[in-house]
C-alpha cells in the first residue's frame, strides 16, 4: 500500500527546521532539497531499491540539475538509482547538463556509468518496423530498408518518420486485409529530417 512506502511519517515535515519563516531564494532551495532527499530516502531503501528514468535531461532547467546533482551526490539518499537520457548531440562542454554530471562524477567517480547509444543497424530498424507495425519482419523489409535510409538508423527519428508517412497517407492500414501498405515510389522521394541534415 501507499502508507506502506513512508515508515516514517514525518518525512517531509517541518520538524527539522525553525518555526521562523525563511527568507531568500538559498535558504528556499536548501529547504526544498532537504526535503526531496529525505522523501526519496523514505523510498528507496535496503530491500526496495527505487530506481528514477529521467528522460530528454538536456531540456532540464538550472534549478531542476541542481536537483538532480545533490539528489545523487548524497550517499544518504537510500538505496537509489537514477538513469538519465540525453541527446549527446545537444550538449556541448558548455552545457549545463554537462557541467552536472561533471560535478557528479568528480563526486561519485566509480558509481556513474555511461552508455553510448549508437545508430541502429540494419536488421535492428526492420524489428523496429515489424514490432511497430506488428508484421513479420520478412514483411517489413523494403519499408525498413527506406527508413533506415532516411533516418541513418536513429530510433527517434525512425519512429517520428513512421509516424509522418502514416500522417501523410503513404503508411496506411488495409482493414480488409488486416496490414500496413506503403507508396515506396513516394516514400523514396520523401526528405527525411537525418536527410535534411547532411
Amino acid at each position: 500500500s501507499v502508507d506502506n512506502s513512508f515508515p516514517d511519517d514525518r518525512v517531509c515535515s517541518d520538524d527539522d527546521y525553525d518555526s521562523t519563516r525563511i527568507e531568500g531564494s538559498i535558504e528556499a532551495k536548501n529547504r526544498l532539497l532537504f526535503i526531496f532527499k529525505r522523501f526519496i530516502a523514505s523510498i528507496g531503501r535496503a530491500g526496495c531499491p527505487l530506481v528514477l528514468f529521467l528522460d530528454d535531461v538536456q531540456w532540464a532547467d538550472q534549478a531542476s540539475l541542481d536537483l538532480l546533482e545533490s539528489l545523487v551526490t548524497d550517499r544518504s539518499s537510500g538505496s537509489t538509482m537514477v538513469v538519465g537520457t540525453y541527446r549527446s548531440n545537444e550538449v556541448g562542454e558548455e552545457h549545463a547538463l554537462a557541467r552536472t554530471i561533471g560535478n557528479i562524477k568528480a563526486a561519485n567517480r566509480k558509481e556513474v556509468v555511461d552508455i553510448l547509444l549508437g545508430n541502429l543497424k540494419p536488421d535492428d530498424v526492420n524489428d523496429l518496423v515489424a514490432t511497430v507495425l506488428r508484421q513479420q519482419e520478412e514483411n517489413v523489409r523494403t519499408l525498413s530498408d527506406i527508413v533506415k535510409d532516411k533516418t541513418l538508423g536513429n530510433p527517434f527519428h525512425a519512429i517520428s518518420f513512421m509516424q509522418a508517412l502514416e500522417h501523410e497517407g503513404l503508411l496506411s492500414f488495409n482493414f480488409g486485409s488486416f496490414k500496413w501498405s506503403w507508396d515506396v515510389e513516394k516514400i523514396n522521394a520523401k526528405v527525411s529530417t537525418m536527410q535534411a541534415k547532411r
